[in-house]
């Protein structure tokens, strides 16, 4: 029967059908099984360092972006109160135009009422100083 393993460090480990059964093997075995273990240990540490830099930049991107989207959101809402605000302006203006020639059509109508008023009550203070001078 062949042994599992191909490579051994001695004719013993190399005739019996186990890894290894002698201390020298066994070490030997060890030494390779730990310096695998840290090539290992070591990839898996430079892996995880880079999916770690990877999604910190993922993270910061989706930071920024979703930044720009709320800035760009706030942005949409400020144009659409300022476009509200111009309408209501507008309509404002126009309310105070109508309103200051509906004062003057009537300061100009109430001005020819005072008038009206002033040459009718001269004209009577006239009659009346007339006929008051007649009677004396």
């Amino acid at each position: 029967m062949a042994s599992r393993r191909g490579s051994s460090s001695c004719a013993l480990c190399e005739g019996s059908n186990l890894p290894s059964c002698c201390t020298a093997c066994v070490n030997a075995r060890l030494v390779e099984y730990h310096a695998r273990l840290r090539m290992m240990r070591s990839l898996r540490d430079s892996l995880q360092a880079r999916i770690a830099a990877r999604l910190e930049a993922k993270s910061e991107v989706d930071e920024q972006r979703i930044w720009r989207v709320s800035k760009t959101q706030d942005i949409m809402e400020l144009r659409d109160r300022l476009t509200e605000l111009k309408g209501k302006t507008v309509i404002e203006k126009t309310k105070v135009q109508q309103s200051s020639s509906d004062l003057k059509a009537q300061t100009a109508s109430l001005n020819l009422a005072f008038v009206t008023v002033y040459m009718g009550s001269r004209a009577i203070s006239e009659t009346m100083n007339q006929s008051h001078k007649i009677l004396i």
